[in-house]
């Protein structure tokens, strides 16, 4: 067997940090039902400063989640691994305000190693904020790398979706525009 076929019903889900399994849960557990093999890894981090200089790298992980075993694999072991989806849930590459993703782990890398690419946002937000810093925000969210390169996008509810929507056609015609 050709690699690609060895690992056509796997999904790794990469996790930043280890609470935000809870947001990914529903979706392993889905996919689990339909026949795939889930792994969960960690994506390895920094942390910023001021200046968005890396100051530490950081790797968090347990020992399971849902039952289902935590392995850390780097970029290449992942190459190898060929999983049919890698699910995301830090969708700011290098424009994150205090942690910035591994650059081995850029969604623009990771679609190249997977045949479909998945954020999960892992925040739970007030959908009745309306202030500007909540605002600002929420654009620098939607328009993200991990947002903006994944095939496929989950957030919290219809109501959040219709938000993600809003900004996005908001930012396109202000492209198509110029």
């Amino acid at each position: 067997k050709s690699n690609q076929e060895q690992t056509k019903d796997l999904i790794i889900v990469l996790l930043t940090h280890f609470d935000q399994w809870k947001s990914v849960e529903p979706y392993c557990e889905k996919k689990m039902k339909e026949g795939f093999e889930v792994r969960i890894s960690a994506t390895p981090y920094l942390i910023s400063g001021f200046l968005h200089n890396a100051l530490d790298v950081k790797i968090e992980g347990e020992e399971s989640a849902g039952g289902l075993s935590f392995e850390v694999y780097n970029y290449e072991q992942l190459k190898e691994l060929n999983p049919a989806e890698i699910v995301i849930t830090n969708p700011f590459d290098q424009y994150g305000e205090t942690e910035i993703v591994d650059p081995s782990f850029f969604t623009t890398e990771l679609k190249k190693i997977t045949s479909k690419l998945i954020y999960i946002s892992p925040y739970d937000l007030d959908e009745e904020a309306d202030d500007d810093l909540f605002k600002k925000s929420l654009v620098h969210l939607v328009m993200s790398p991990g947002v903006m390169n994944a095939d496929e996008v989950y957030v919290q509810s219809q109501s959040m979706k219709d938000k993600y929507l809003e900004i996005l056609n908001l930012a396109f015609e202000r492209d198509a525009e110029k």
